[in-house]
């Protein structure tokens, strides 16, 4: 098997693939789960499960990656202007990117570009090994003396004044708009776009996009769907939605097995299909980081999840990993944050927020769960939809599930959902999946999705994050001071805007442990963990802190005194630990802070892949009270 820096892997047929340590090729793409295999040295045919092939690929790969000494730019620390380059190549390089496209249209691109076909392709096979718009960076700028392409500055105010000044209800014409960029750009000093590059950028707008902003929401009717049906839905990861509902179920404590709360689900539907792509179970209200847990789960695959149920006689498998192409969403904060923009982007995912007053647009994701909402009535400890329904029936006194064990129920419920029939497609969800991955007699089939070999990276990739300055002492976050020595480097450097200010980096962390954050280091090109100043402070959430500062203030002392406030945590972790069989609200804290001692233990667990790079390939709305939930968005 040839060997390459690829962070992604395509199972296609004819591919050249190394397993147990012996040299194959892919035969054929038998199902979803399994391929054919043809032995290089000997000949013979095997079966072999992707879930066996993968577990080891990605091992390998984290064993690799540690020694590796390729530098991979992420996203965020982009320059305006390179950021700008890679959206540009994107844009225009995208449509070789679907399943059909139209006959010559890389005669077209290449064209476009000023580049050759091979050059082209070549382009798109490095963009396929990470599936990140990065990738392009390491390309020299099309262009050069004498071929006049378009600076990244003009290209900028041209998009600026189709977005604000042609997409209008003013309806400007093409003339119009086009005096109005040759003025802006002589007043930058730059030389203005001809006439014809201006008409080309307005017949790449999306045609439907324009008759909205042009003509009104009316006249763009006819663009709209369908109650049931969604347009460019037409294979697997084409389109999916995600939301957030509460579990109509009260759940328990893991110590006392009394009641405490109900919890929040995060869900992603395939829509296409019906499968689900990802979910995320919490004791938190819906945030940022649900939104990203659930993200991360979706395009990994689940294979981990599904053996925490530890049970032989469970043989179900959950299929669906990969990118999807565009991902609805509704206008909550929480999906409206810098962190969601940017990790999409990086993965090349489409991220919409849905029309306002139009559930059309989320009509998939909203009756799943409504399907599990009326599923989980049977359980006991249903809460029902109201007083009559509910009847004499105290769900609290019949409640039986722990957060963990509902986690194992929902996955084992969804691997149900998975083989019975839907409705709305007319065959279960998992055989629509099945003939859109491999294809029938009339349709072709997609083709496996790519597998993220890093998962860590992914997972931080769909974390929050803040800017920070680094000084003398490491960087302070949440108002907690932060060191380590990979932050030498970076000290007190000045900002190449403003060199009267020190440079700003960003620092990603996981809201459910704050005891070490992380930092991306450009030279070196990876994420590193920076914990705690003085390390002996416990590992706290997110909102275990931001208690205990309440109460220091309460209590007169400063908040920003970092030792007096981690006193009044561990203080706290005493008096629940004796009330927490007395009260429900005193045990549900005591569950919250339990399931985010397992979040650090799996954390712990990710950061042992320290690498980012490897030379393995294979070839080409919510009911909540507040006073009982609070929620996480990019702010914290």
């Amino acid at each position: 098997m040839s060997k390459n820096d690829g962070q992604m892997v395509y199972f296609k047929v004819g591919a050249p693939i190394r397993y147990n340590h012996c040299d194959y090729v892919i035969g054929n793409i038998y199902d979803s789960n399994t391929l054919v295999l043809k032995n290089q040295q000997s000949g013979r045919i095997e079966i072999v499960k992707i879930t066996d092939i993968s577990s080891q690929i990605i091992s390998d790969f984290e064993q690799r990656s540690e020694q590796s000494q390729n530098i991979e730019r992420d996203l965020l620390s982009l320059t305006e202007e390179e950021r700008l380059f890679t959206e540009h190549y994107l844009k225009i390089i995208s449509p070789m990117l679907m399943q059909s496209r139209e006959k010559g249209l890389h005669l077209k691109i290449a064209k476009e570009l000023q580049i050759s076909v091979p050059t082209l392709y070549r382009m798109i096979k490095e963009f396929r090994q990470t599936g990140k718009s990065t990738a392009f960076l390491h390309k020299k700028r099309p262009g050069g003396k004498g071929k006049g392409r378009i600076d990244l500055a003009v290209e900028e105010i041209i998009q600026t004044n189709l977005k604000e000044k042609y997409l209008t209800t003013q309806k400007p014409t093409l003339t119009a708009i086009f005096e109005e960029i040759k003025y802006d750009c002589e007043q930058a000093e730059l030389k203005a776009p001809s006439f014809n590059t201006v008409r080309i950028r307005i017949a790449q707008i999306d045609e439907a996009i324009a008759v909205r902003r042009r003509l009104g929401a009316k006249a763009g009717d006819r663009y709209n769907a369908s109650l049931g049906s969604i347009p460019d839905a037409d294979w697997p990861l084409a389109l999916a939605q995600m939301d957030h509902t509460v579990m109509p179920v009260i759940i328990v404590d893991d110590m006392y097995r009394k009641p405490i709360n109900r919890a929040c689900v995060t869900f992603i539907i395939d829509v296409f299909s019906r499968m689900i792509l990802g979910m995320y179970l919490s004791l938190d209200a819906p945030s940022a980081m649900s939104a990203g847990l659930c993200m991360a789960n979706a395009l990994l695959r689940k294979d981990n999840l599904l053996e925490s149920i530890d049970k032989p006689e469970f043989n179900a498998f959950w299929p669906t990993y990969g990118a999807m192409d565009v991902i609805h969403v509704d206008n909550a904060r929480e999906f409206r944050g810098d962190m969601l923009k940017y990790a999409t982007k990086e993965y090349n995912i489409d991220l919409n927020l849905r029309p306002v007053k139009n559930p059309r647009y989320g009509a998939h994701v909203e009756r799943l769960m409504g399907t599990f909402s009326e599923t989980l009535k049977k359980v006991p400890g249903a809460t029902f939809s109201g007083p009559d329904e509910k009847g004499e029936y105290k769900a609290e006194d019949c409640a039986i599930f722990t957060i963990d064990e509902l986690e194992k129920w929902l996955i084992a419920e969804i691997c149900k959902y998975h083989i019975e029939d839907h409705s709305g497609i007319g065959m279960p969800p998992i055989q629509k999946w099945e003939e859109g991955i491999v294809g029938t007699k009339t349709q072709r089939g997609r083709g496996l999705p790519a597998l993220f070999l890093n998962e860590r990276k992914l997972k931080i990739d769909f974390m929050p994050f803040q800017e920070r300055c680094i000084s003398g002492n490491g960087v302070i976050l949440n108002e907690v001071e932060y060191f380590s020595d990979v932050l030498r480097p970076w000290i007190n450097r000045k900002s190449k805007d403003n060199p009267r200010q020190n440079e700003k980096y960003r620092f990603r962390y996981d809201p459910r442990d704050i005891s070490s954050i992380y930092f991306y280091d450009e030279l070196i090109g990876r994420y590193f963990e920076i914990p705690y100043r003085n390390t002996g402070h416990p590992a706290v959430s997110i909102w275990e802190l931001k208690a205990a500062r309440i109460l220091a203030k309460k209590q007169g002392a400063r908040t920003s005194d970092e030792h007096a406030v981690f006193e009044i945590v561990k203080y706290q972790r005493a008096i629940l630990a004796e009330s927490a069989q007395k009260t429900k609200a005193a045990r549900k804290e005591q569950q919250r802070h339990a399931q985010n001692k397992k979040a650090a233990k799996k954390r712990t667990n990710l950061a042992k892949a320290k690498g980012d790079d490897s030379d393995i390939s294979v070839n080409d709305e919510m009911d909540f009270d507040p006073d009982t939930i609070e929620g996480l968005h990019d702010d914290y």
